[in-house]
């Protein structure tokens, strides 16, 4: 079975064949096949899939594999310098250091036979029918 990694971006009519990865970071352009795995942080395009480029140099690369990044949440991000590729490691490697906490999402389970939507918030584990679709209206 494959998996599709963090940070992808997958376009509008893509296709991905059973038991392909899709690497962290990486972007499939829209209408392409992919057929075999695709390495982080790499654009693919095309039928079949092709490498473009990759997006960033292998050093900074590696640098966004080893923070995982995407474990940090909003509150972890904000404020970081996106634009500036190395400035944002810095700071977030400097927020990690200081102890800053892994983002725990909250969770939401889809009922098929009772047809409903809960969602179990992260800190308090409580549960909310966030939307029924048995009800009118």
């Amino acid at each position: 079975m494959g998996k599709i990694g963090n940070d992808v971006c997958v376009g509008c009519n893509c296709v991905i064949l059973q038991g392909v990865n899709i690497g962290y970071g990486a972007v499939i352009a829209a209408g392409s096949v992919v057929k075999k795995d695709v390495t982080p942080y790499t654009i693919v395009v095309g039928s079949p899939a092709r490498v473009l480029r990759k997006r960033f140099s292998d050093e900074i690369i590696e640098k966004f594999l080893e923070l995982q990044w995407w474990n940090y949440g909003p509150n972890g991000l904000k404020g970081l310098k996106n634009s500036e590729t190395e400035t944002c490691i810095t700071e977030l490697e400097e927020r990690i250091k200081s102890g800053f906490p892994l983002y725990t999402s909250d969770e939401f389970e889809i009922y098929p036979v009772n047809p409903m939507i809960t969602k179990i918030s992260a800190g308090t584990k409580t549960r909310e029918v966030v939307y029924n679709f048995n009800k009118k209206g």
